[in-house]
Parts: C-alpha cells; sequence; structure tokens
C-alpha cells in the first residue's frame, strides 16, 4: 500500500461497545486506535478519516480520544445507517477507500452492536453503489471470527477493484495480548513501516 493520496479517506470501525461480557472490547478499541494512528502517519489528516463506534450501553461512553489530542475522534455512533452514509455519501468523493471493522462476527455478517449486526451482502451492495463512480480501489480489512466468510459476498463489479482482508475464514480469530497478537495489529504495524 502507498501513502494517502490526497483525496484518499478511510472508515474505522470499532464494533460491538463496552457493554457487560464484550470480553473483547478492551482489544477492539485498541485495534480501532492502532488503525487511526498507523493511518495518520501515512498521510490521512483527521478529516479524512471517519471513526465509528457505538456508545457504552452502561455510561454512554465512547471509544473516545485515539489519536491522542484531547479529543473524541469517533465521528458517528456506529450503526446501520451510519456506515452506509459514511461509505455511500461520505466517500462518494475519495480516489480510494480503506474500510476497516473490528470486533464480534458471524457467519457472512459483520456485527455492529449486540443487538445490530449487517450482512456480508448489504455491506457488498453499499460498496457497489460507491464505487459505481469511483474508479479508485476499495480495501476493506475485517477482523473478527468467521470474517472470510464475507468474501464472496464483497466480489466487486467487473471493471472495479475491491481487495478483501479478513483475519479468519470460517473459524473464530483471537485478539491474544489485548489485541497485540491480532491479525490486524500485525497490518497496522505493517502498513505504518510502508511495507
Amino acid at each position: 500500500f502507498e501513502d494517502a493520496q490526497p483525496t484518499s479517506k478511510a472508515i474505522v470501525v470499532a464494533g460491538g461497545g463496552n457493554y457487560p461480557g464484550n470480553h473483547i472490547w478492551e482489544a477492539t478499541s485498541k485495534l480501532a486506535s492502532t488503525a487511526y494512528q498507523a493511518l495518520e502517519r501515512q498521510g490521512y489528516s483527521p478529516e479524512r478519516i471517519r471513526l465509528l463506534s457505538p456508545t457504552d450501553l452502561g455510561s454512554g461512553v465512547q471509544l473516545g480520544d485515539v489519536n491522542g489530542d484531547g479529543e473524541s475522534d469517533v465521528d458517528l455512533e456506529l450503526s446501520s445507517d451510519a456506515l452506509r452514509s459514511s461509505i455511500v455519501n461520505w466517500a462518494a468523493d475519495a480516489s480510494d477507500l480503506i474500510v476497516y471493522v473490528a470486533g464480534h462476527g458471524g457467519y457472512e455478517t459483520v456485527q455492529l452492536s449486540p443487538n445490530e449486526a449487517l450482512s456480508a451482502s448489504e455491506l457488498g451492495f453499499w460498496l457497489d453503489q460507491l464505487q459505481e463512480d469511483m474508479l479508485g480501489r476499495v480495501i476493506v480489512i475485517y477482523e473478527a471470527c468467521q470474517s472470510g466468510t464475507i468474501i464472496p459476498q464483497l466480489r466487486p463489479q467487473p471493471g472495479r477493484q475491491r481487495v478483501v482482508l479478513t483475519s479468519a475464514g470460517d473459524e473464530p480469530a483471537y485478539f491474544p495480548d489485548q489485541g497485540r497478537g491480532a491479525f490486524s495489529h500485525i497490518f497496522w504495524r505493517d502498513f505504518d513501516a510502508g511495507s
């Protein structure tokens, strides 16, 4: 991956939220922070990174400050509507787009919150809508259990460029050492190094 072009954009999704029983939220939030920071170091300004995170069901607290400037970097509360709008509308003027999602997953689904899952076919439809006019590349990175099951639904239309990277096939993903041993942590470390 080369450095960001002036019109490149990225969407970072911290799925799940800080609810009782979400044993991977700390890892998920750290992975989203790692992705955001790596994107900034590769030339993506905060205005060209959209961060989506669910509100904590107990306290109303979101992911918050990921780049260390003392301000919350969460642009929108995560929902299927917010993600659809981010892909179809906000990214419409991008030359290319990175979509990174970390959290819980399921068979051909992206788990956004405890009560909301997004089907892979719906995500694929939104990406197709975006790429009707956008000629650049879309890169999807998905860190979740059964994440590889979304791949068939995300195949691009003829003549469009799309790369899909997942942390697992149709099996569990692992978030060892609070996410530092996860697939995407290693991916973002190498991305940050310009590999």
